[in-house]
């Protein structure tokens, strides 16, 4: 049977912290850290955190889909915590697009630490473009004052392209669990980590950006 969606909630109690602490202990700062994974030319499963394999979730939305949220949801992506995510993701698809690291998004959503490590975590992506922003949709947001984790879903394979502007493996979700600390107003992400989570239901912005010329998602001005 799947597993059971849990409900997006975010929490900033007592409680919260708890869960918070305990995530982390789950997967140290450097023990697990990703970029979005690359797949073979035809994926059949994603690996989870705890080194088990779940099938592609072939039945998740496709990119050029509305990607819709439900009222929970568009709730939880719409917290501070969670556009510092999806800021910095659309600033790694566009520095592995024009090859500048020092993308004023990058720059401003990332701990000085993981600002430098940003290319080496993307290497892997050489040669190939992404459309847009990588997708990500978060489920929870836990936050404790100075810091905060954003457990969602993201796009391991099947995003990126070649240079002929085909997608590079399957289209293939998986959960992503990132760390963040805050810098006076500021969300920074410090470190990701895959995250053992179904995300066979859960729906990824991609904001149509298949359909939109290429020339479309550009460098952002500074």
């Amino acid at each position: 049977m799947p597993a059971r969606r849990p409900r997006p909630a975010r929490a900033v109690l007592a409680a919260g912290a708890t869960l918070g602490l305990l995530v982390l202990a789950a997967c140290g700062p450097e023990d697990a850290e990703v970029a979005p994974r690359q797949a073979a030319d035809a994926p059949t499963a994603a690996p989870s955190a705890g080194g088990s394999s779940a099938p592609a979730t072939a039945g998740a939305p496709e990119p050029g889909s509305d990607g819709a949220l439900d009222e929970e949801l568009r709730k939880t992506n719409d917290t501070p915590e969670a556009r510092a995510v999806k800021r910095f993701y659309a600033g790694l698809a566009r520095a592995v697009n024009d090859g500048d690291w020092d993308d004023a998004d990058l720059r401003a959503t990332s701990t000085d630490a993981r600002f430098e490590r940003n290319e080496a975590t993307m290497e892997s992506y050489a040669g190939q473009r992404f459309p847009g922003p990588i997708p990500f949709t978060a489920t929870h947001v836990t936050s404790t004052g100075g810091s905060a984790v954003v457990v969602g879903c993201s796009v391991d394979a099947g995003w990126a392209e070649n240079e002929a502007g085909e997608p590079v493996g399957g289209w293939t979700p998986s959960g992503a669990k990132i760390e963040l600390v805050r810098d006076g107003s500021d969300w920074r992400v410090d470190a990701i980590h895959d995250f053992d989570y179904d995300c066979s239901e859960i729906p990824l912005e991609t904001e149509e950006t298949r359909r939109r010329p290429r020339a479309r998602f550009r460098r952002r001005p500074r």
